[in-house]
């Protein structure tokens, strides 16, 4: 009786344990790079809860790619209808001082028998105007196969660590996509939300949170001559009336340094501007010399903010249509080059005239000779 317990709680014990821990090879390798991220990351998280909630295990999850690399895309025209009942609950899965969300929705009756998966797609908004993903989540076989498995609600919760405050929004459309990209409008669902708010996810007061405000992107694009500076807003609630621009230029040996600063620093107020719809704020430096490095550094105007990290720009020439050009110095060498070798070629074109005139000269007195010579007797008589 004894042994029979005994193998029963064997038996019990590696139910229990073939039931909390993953098999498949998709949920090892997810285990893997989170307990790598746990050695080499600040946050910590239970990578078994982890691996199991980031989506339906009979979802495989794959980044978007274009409709040429691969994606699902209809070989014939059929309806599908739209995404239902999508909702957004946060949900960090990445530590208590993270925002993230759990992303929820049901697919339509309409053309369920052709649905082969969902695209879900994150675009940033103020506060995190960057920030722009997109997965696509193919059903398996098993899912194919049973119309009632297919009507249950779907979940994703790969968006995590969003900026706090920051708005977003969320789209989710069926799979496979149509063919004319005009009609995805028509199976779209979409929601709007916002990140939660700095109090409650760095335990933080207003106060502190609008005094340690830093943008979360500082991006630079540069022509010939001119560059434009593009950031993140701060909360609407924050109330900043307006940005300062730090821009400066980086010492000269700055590749070689760990910590350095910018230097000749000078300051350039950004009005808040009074759209409520504004995403992102921006400003051009023009007349700016071609090749030389530049910084670019963004704080608000609250006294003593932190000014965010230097970004090391330059600005390239335009090309010349007519094409490269050379510079004088090369024009001039080459100038000298051309002059030498023409004194070389007229030298030793007088060498080779000289020769040739000496050798006629010397043929000329050999005839001579001969003709102005003593003439041979001779006897006729006999």
């Amino acid at each position: 009786v004894l042994s029979k317990m005994a193998a029963a709680r064997v038996i019990f014990a590696v139910t229990l344990l073939t039931h909390g821990t993953i098999s498949s090879s998709r949920s090892e390798q997810c285990l893997q790079d989170c307990y790598k991220d746990n050695l080499t990351g600040l946050g910590k998280v239970d990578c078994n809860a982890w691996c199991h909630n980031r989506v339906r295990r009979d979802l495989k999850v794959r980044e978007c790619v274009s409709l040429l690399a691969g994606n699902l895309v209809e070989t014939e025209s059929s309806e599908i209808g739209r995404p239902e009942e999508l909702q957004v609950v946060h949900r960090s899965l990445e530590g208590p001082q993270t925002d993230g969300v759990r992303i929820t929705w049901k697919p339509s009756d309409l053309g369920i028998s052709h649905l082969q998966g969902f695209q879900v797609t994150l675009q940033g908004g103020r506060g995190d105007f960057s920030r722009s993903k997109c997965v696509q989540l193919h059903l398996t076989q098993d899912n194919l196969t049973s119309q009632q498995k297919l009507m249950e609600e779907y979940h994703y919760d790969g968006f995590q660590n969003l900026v706090v405050e920051a708005e977003y929004l969320v789209a989710v459309q069926p799979l496979p996509l149509p063919k004319a990209p005009e009609l995805q409008q028509d199976r779209l669902s979409t929601l709007s939300f916002q990140a939660r708010a700095c109090e409650s996810v760095l335990n933080k007061s207003l106060q502190e949170c609008m005094d340690e405000w830093l943008p979360e992107t500082v991006k630079v694009n540069s022509s010939s001559t001119s560059a434009v500076v593009a950031f993140d807003l701060a909360p609407e609630r924050y109330k900043f009336s307006r940005y300062i621009v730090h821009f400066g230029r980086p010492p000269n040996n700055y590749l070689e340094l760990v910590k350095w600063e910018p230097e000749n620093v000078t300051l350039h107020v950004v009005l808040q501007p009074s759209e409520a719809n504004t995403t992102v704020l921006t400003f051009t430096f023009d007349n700016l010399e071609p090749s030389q490095p530049y910084t670019v550094q963004v704080s608000s105007d609250q006294l003593g903010a932190p000014i965010s990290t230097p970004v090391v720009f330059s600005v390239q020439p335009k090309p010349d249509p007519r094409g490269p050009t050379l510079s004088t110095p090369v024009i001039v060498a080459m100038a000298c080059l051309g002059v030498l070798g023409l004194w070389a070629f007229a030298g030793l074109a007088a060498v080779l005239i000289y020769r040739r005139y000496r050798k006629r000269k010397n043929m000329y007195r050999e005839f001579e000779n001969e003709e102005g010579g003593q003439g041979e007797c001779v006897d006729l008589d006999g």
